[in-house]
């Protein structure tokens, strides 16, 4: 079993993975494999202005991990993708593909207010610095339809603990 994470940034698609990794299940984030790819990390990259970069690498690399043949997976996986990836058609046609061959792409969501605590947007040391309150509402709207479209199930974790959140996918996946 391969499932599918995407959603904004603090929506908890790490965090989720994190329980899954806990419980045996292989984790692959694009983000890791981007910053293992250009030697940087995603805020250093976002403050040089690179995101060009990043996006090209975030493209490959989920688009890689997307068409990887699946046959022989005995260890659940799954694949968590950046939340920018959503712009690339390429990205977004190889998740049509992963949900057609039965890969479950479960859209995490929350509101602005939920994902301000969790990633301090605001708060000196947060995200603040590369991921504005503001920038980040606006990036949500327009990504929100393609999100939407891609994903098999989506899930608004507002309000909802780590745990909740767990419990809810594991059932959703019928385990």
């Amino acid at each position: 079993m391969r499932l599918i994470l995407i959603g904004a940034p603090g929506t908890g698609k790490s965090t989720l993975a994190a329980h899954l990794a806990a419980r045996g299940w292989q984790v692959w984030e694009s983000d890791d494999a981007v910053e293992r790819v250009l030697g940087r990390s995603l805020a250093d990259l976002h403050v040089a202005g690179a995101q060009d970069a990043l996006r090209q690498a975030e493209q490959q690399a989920v688009c890689a991990q997307l068409s990887a043949p699946r046959d022989g997976i005995a260890t659940p996986q799954v694949v968590v993708v950046g939340s920018g990836a959503i712009e690339s058609p390429l990205v977004r046609q190889a998740l049509t593909l992963a949900r057609q061959a039965g890969d479950p792409v479960v859209h995490l969501d929350a509101d602005l207010a939920a994902v301000s605590r969790r990633l301090a947007l605001g708060a000196p040391g947060g995200l603040a610095p590369v991921l504005p309150r503001a920038l980040w509402g606006q990036l949500r709207r327009e990504r929100l339809p393609r999100y939407r479209a891609a994903a098999s199930h989506t899930l608004d974790t507002t309000g909802l603990s780590a745990r909740d959140v767990l419990d809810k996918v594991l059932d959703l996946l019928g385990r």
